[in-house]
């Protein structure tokens, strides 16, 4: 980029404080979700997708690594929200527990 002449500065300059712009909102996002409730989730996938939308076709990587960012926290969310599954555990087994392979001495 031609940095010499005024328009090609400005623009330079103009994409510069975007990606600025995305780079500050990922650490603020990261930050916001970090409580992990769906609550926090939700907010910080609602900024990214504020600013995402401000994007205007910019190129540099900041944007890209917002766009990572808010896929993350979507992956989290769908986590979240879906309960753990339990292990099954038989109340009456029919054979009974093994014997400790490796007894550990007390000292």
């Amino acid at each position: 980029m031609n940095l010499d002449s005024r328009g090609d500065r400005t623009n330079f300059i103009g994409a510069w404080r975007s990606a600025a712009v995305a780079h500050c909102r990922r650490a603020r996002a990261t930050i916001t979700a970090a409580g992990g409730r769906p609550g926090d989730l939700e907010a910080a996938i609602a900024e990214c997708r504020e600013v995402l939308a401000g994007r205007l076709g910019n190129t540099e990587r900041a944007w890209d690594h917002l766009a990572v960012v808010k896929a993350m926290l979507n992956g989290r969310l769908a986590r979240v929200l879906v309960p753990p599954a339990t292990r099954h555990v038989a109340q009456n087994p029919r054979r009974p527990a093994r014997t400790p392979r490796f007894l550990r001495a007390r000292a």
